[in-house]
């Protein structure tokens, strides 16, 4: 099979040829088999037969390929970064290399000699999978490489790709059953994660598109089809400059320029043209994308369409050059006193800067003998068209008499409460010139004289007058 282990094709050249598991290894004595010769006479041998002696030469040498095959098994199997277990065909485990005691962490007596299902190194479920893998191939059935979740003797879990080879003695028969098992732990972890990030790429409703350095499109996600009209068949493989408007300027080499160089792109705002026709503002970040040498070979795209956003930005500035030109100070609050909106009388007045307002609660600026007065209307749910008078500090401690009006807003679950602070009318006292305070003396005389001349008899008027 083309991916199996080094060792079960050693196993398999070896079986082939008919030199393993044929024949017993020689006894362990002095005898140099490699240099002994026999001379028989050869008499009576039958007509083309061999010789007895080119027939024990061959036995010699069909000794000398198993101690060699069996010495490159063993080098094999100690050596082999591969986890192997070699079990009997109960299931018994007889031999493993360090790698597997390595990886599980358990001891040979922990092991050795034991069935392979009692070690504790399976969940339930994957010991029956186990099970029925091993009994398979003990029966001579051809088992492709599968995977296994694996336990340690620290509870952690590890996951094994797991290719096994049958051995058989010289009649043909299963006797043993070779195990081997790659590490596959970290390559799952990274598959899981490049799944996962798919998923993202997949549901976000930004537009993320990958393209080489020729700003050849490469990819194209569902958030992209989305915000610019095309399908990933209709894009891949065209060119990025297709969303560039034709009388806009074609920055797309300039940013590829930038990428190759290393750099990455923050919030790029720029326009791009959909299918239809219609221009968006995007705003774009750029990484470059290296392969597994750390050589660029792409950019990754993400862009987020803020035309919307721009326009409520450019509203919200028409409204807030309107409101800054009140003299008022205009604030708006949730009920626990923190500025959501402020216009720049709001902290003029006060003595602050807008930065230094962003950190400050309605309460910062009353004076402490009106605390509650505002504390009440905070927390006043039928809040409206509300109006006292109180004290405010400035930033240097000055206090100022105004008047506050509210408002109360409903905004869905949440209340506002909108305040105005005028400056309260100085009251002063009159101060009168002298011309004016003759002015009432005449007029309080010329009363006199009216109530005088009334008790006088009244004049009598010419008849030619009257005529």
């Amino acid at each position: 099979m083309k991916d199996e282990p080094e060792i079960v094709k050693e196993l398999r050249k070896e079986e082939l040829s008919g030199s393993l598991y044929t024949t017993p290894r020689p006894s362990d004595d002095d005898t140099d088999y490699s240099e002994r010769t026999y001379s028989y006479p050869s008499q009576g041998q039958g007509e083309g037969e061999p010789p007895l002696g080119n027939t024990i030469q061959v036995s010699i040498e069909h000794e000398q390929r198993l101690l060699a095959a069996e010495e490159r098994y063993e080098k094999i199997f100690r050596l082999s970064p591969q986890a192997i277990a070699l079990l009997d065909k109960n299931g018994v485990i007889l031999d493993v290399n360090e790698r597997l005691y390595d990886w599980l962490g358990f001891r040979s007596d922990e092991i050795l000699g034991k069935q392979l299902l009692e070690v504790p190194i399976f969940t339930v479920d994957e010991k029956i999978k186990a099970k029925n893998k091993l009994v398979q191939r003990l029966a001579g059935k051809e088992v492709p490489p599968y995977e296994l979740e694996f336990i340690t003797k620290n509870q952690e879990k590890r996951i094994g790709l797991v290719h096994g080879a049958s051995l058989k003695d010289e009649r043909g028969n299963i006797t043993q059953s070779l195990v081997m098992i790659s590490d596959i732990t970290l390559h799952k972890q990274a598959e899981e994660a490049r799944k996962y990030i798919a998923a993202i790429v997949e549901s976000t409703d930004d537009a993320i598109i990958g393209k080489d350095l020729d700003g050849v499109i490469t990819s194209w996600n569902k958030g992209a089809e989305k915000t610019y009209g095309y399908s990933a068949q209709e894009v891949i493989g065209r060119p990025i400059s297709l969303l560039v408007p034709p009388d806009y300027p074609n920055d797309i080499g300039d940013l590829l320029k930038r990428i190759e160089q290393g750099e990455r792109i923050n919030h790029y705002e720029t326009v791009r043209m959909k299918k239809d026709g219609q221009r968006i503002t995007v705003s774009l970040t750029i990484s470059p994308i290296k392969d597994d040498t750390g050589m660029i070979v792409g950019a990754s795209t993400i862009a987020h369409d803020v035309t919307k956003q721009k326009m409520m930005d450019q509203e919200l500035w028409s409204r807030d050059t309107i409101l800054d030109r009140i003299p008022f100070a205009i604030y708006l609050c949730d009920t626990e006193g923190r500025f959501l909106y402020f216009n720049r009388a709001a902290y003029a007045s006060r003595g602050y800067t807008e930065d230094e307002m962003m950190r400050k609660r309605l309460s910062d600026f009353v004076a402490p003998k009106d605390q509650t007065k505002v504390a009440s209307l905070l927390h006043t749910p039928e809040l409206g068209g509300y109006e006292l008078e109180l004290e405010c500090m400035t930033k240097n401690g000055t206090r100022t008499p105004v008047v506050l009006r509210t408002w109360a807003i409903d905004h869905g679950d949440q209340k506002l409460v909108l305040y105005l602070f005028s400056e309260k009318p100085r009251k002063t006292k009159a101060h009168p010139k002298r011309p004016f305070i003759r002015t009432q003396n005449n007029a309080k005389q010329g009363q006199r004289i009216v109530k005088k001349t009334k008790r006088q008899q009244p004049l009598k008027i010419n008849k030619k007058d009257k005529r």
